[in-house]
């Protein structure tokens, strides 16, 4: 039989793991939110890893309710995929949330006209390769 000093001990040990486990879940959702936009914003726009973070932070902030939402659909089209035998996390779960992912980035950044040089260059820009063979 458990005496009262070995329940309050164990009571205690609980309520330590909860608290722990708690502030490490709340401080991983701030690490999620800083660095949501982080990755594709220095793509994008070339910017240096602490400017990304910087704007990251900021838009991430500013639309703190929809990127909540939008980890809780996450975590229920996960357990969707879980469901399907483990194999509908790879061919459903991660295909959908790169998706959302892109949306949301698409959202919080549209996408403006940018000047892209996509004509080829001239044959001769790359020297004489291939100009001696016939």
């Amino acid at each position: 039989m458990a005496s009262d000093q070995d329940v309050a001990i164990a009571s205690g040990l609980v309520i330590v793991a909860v608290v722990v486990g708690l502030f490490f879940a709340i401080f991983a959702l701030v690490w999620w939110l800083v660095f949501f936009f982080a990755i594709p914003l220095a793509m994008e726009y070339d910017l240096g890893p602490v400017d990304a973070i910087k704007l990251s932070a900021q838009a991430a902030m500013t639309n703190i309710g929809g990127l909540i939402v939008l980890l809780i659909l996450k975590v229920l089209v996960t357990l969707l995929g879980v469901l399907m035998c483990g194999i509908g996390v790879i061919l459903v779960s991660t295909p959908i949330i790169y998706i959302a992912n892109a949306f949301v980035y698409r959202q919080v950044f549209p996408y403006i006209e940018q000047q892209f040089n996509m004509a080829p260059p001239p044959p001769t820009a790359y020297g004489d390769f291939g100009q001696g063979m016939a």
